[in-house]
C-alpha cells in the first residue's frame, strides 16, 4: 500500500501553520489545465491529481438531468480524516439522494445511499456558510490563477451548492480505500443545453495539524 508522506512536528511544520490560505492569500501555489480542460489544483504533492480526485458527469437519456461520478483516493492512499467537498453549478437543483461506494483493496465494494451529505450549503440562502466552505477547502491549496478564477465564478453566483464530509475523525480511524460518490441533478430551466458549459469543483482535503493538508481539487471553468 502506497502511503502519503506525513510530516511531522518542526520548523517547516510551524511555518507552514502560519500561512493564511483564502481570498486574501498572496502566497504562489500550483495549478495545472489538462488536455481535457480540467483545472487541477494543489499545494504539495503531484501535478496531476486525479489519484486523489476525478469526475465524470454524462448527461441522461431524457436530457434533463447530469449524472455525476466523483471519485476520492483512487490511489488507496492513506489520509488522516479527510474532509470532501463538491461545489454544484448554477443551473442544475440539488440532488435528491447520493449514493457513497467504499472500494477496498480486497475487492469488496460496500454500498449507502443517503439523503444528502452529511453538510450542504447553499449560495443564495447561505452566502456566509458557502464561502467559508470555499476559504476551507479549494482556498486552502494558496493562491493561484486559476483559484483566482474559481473565486471570481463564486462571486459572479455561478456555482449553486456545496456538498461536504468527512470520514474518521469521530471513529479515530484512517482513510486508506476509494470512495465514489454518484448522484443525479436535474437541470434548471435553460439550461439542458448548456449541460456541458458549467463550472464544476470537487476535492480532498487531509484534516490534521501535525501533518501536511495535502489539499487536491479538480474542476472546470465552464463556458
Amino acid at each position: 500500500m502506497k502511503f502519503r508522506k506525513f510530516l511531522y512536528p518542526s520548523a517547516l511544520v510551524i511555518a507552514m501553520s502560519t500561512l493564511t490560505f483564502g481570498l486574501n492569500n498572496t502566497v504562489k501555489a500550483h495549478d495545472r489545465i489538462d488536455h481535457e480542460n480540467k483545472v487541477h489544483l494543489y499545494w504539495q504533492g503531484n501535478y496531476d491529481v486525479s489519484n486523489y480526485v476525478d469526475y465524470t458527469k454524462t448527461l441522461s437519456s431524457d436530457k434533463k438531468s447530469i449524472e455525476w461520478t466523483v471519485s476520492f483516493n483512487s490511489a488507496q492512499e492513506k489520509w488522516v480524516y479527510p474532509d470532501f467537498s463538491v461545489f454544484l453549478p448554477t443551473g442544475v437543483k440539488a440532488p435528491t439522494q447520493i449514493t457513497y461506494e467504499h472500494h477496498y483493496w480486497d475487492g469488496t465494494v460496500r454500498s449507502n445511499t443517503y439523503e444528502n451529505t452529511r453538510w450542504h450549503y447553499d449560495w443564495k440562502t447561505q452566502p456566509k456558510n458557502f464561502t467559508q466552505e470555499f476559504d476551507k477547502f479549494p482556498g486552502y491549496t494558496g493562491w493561484s490563477d486559476s483559484l483566482y478564477k474559481f473565486y471570481a465564478l463564486k462571486n459572479q453566483g455561478k456555482f449553486s451548492r456545496v456538498l461536504v464530509d468527512t470520514y474518521g475523525r469521530e471513529d479515530n480511524t484512517y482513510f486508506s480505500h476509494k470512495l465514489v460518490w454518484k448522484f443525479t441533478t436535474e437541470l434548471e430551466e435553460g439550461y439542458a443545453e448548456k449541460w456541458n458549459d458549467l463550472p464544476f469543483l470537487a476535492g480532498i482535503k487531509q484534516n490534521n495539524p501535525l501533518a501536511a493538508s495535502f489539499p487536491s481539487y479538480k474542476g472546470e471553468f465552464g463556458k
